[in-house]
């Protein structure tokens, strides 16, 4: 989970067995619009920069074998 959430960056973590930690986190939530916002926008910013449709096609063309040359930035629907 570290990897896509920054605490308090884009996101808020807690430990997996403390229910007081979780309620912490989501009172701090509760209480702060400013804080809410903040994690919003950049987690958003996140997942648009990682996991933008191009570059996942990239990947998964390149984990299933596809040569280079597949790989000029062309969808696989216009590969056809």
């Amino acid at each position: 989970m570290n990897d896509y959430i920054a605490h308090t960056k884009n996101g808020l973590l807690f430990q997996a067995d403390s229910e007081e930690n979780l309620v912490s986190q989501m009172s701090q939530l509760y209480r702060r619009p400013d804080i809410r916002k903040q994690l919003s926008r950049h987690a958003k910013e996140f997942a648009c920069k990682q996991f933008d449709r191009e570059q996942q096609q990239r990947k998964l063309l390149t984990v299933l074998g596809y040569p280079q040359s597949i790989l000029s930035g062309k969808s696989p629907v216009d590969l056809e």
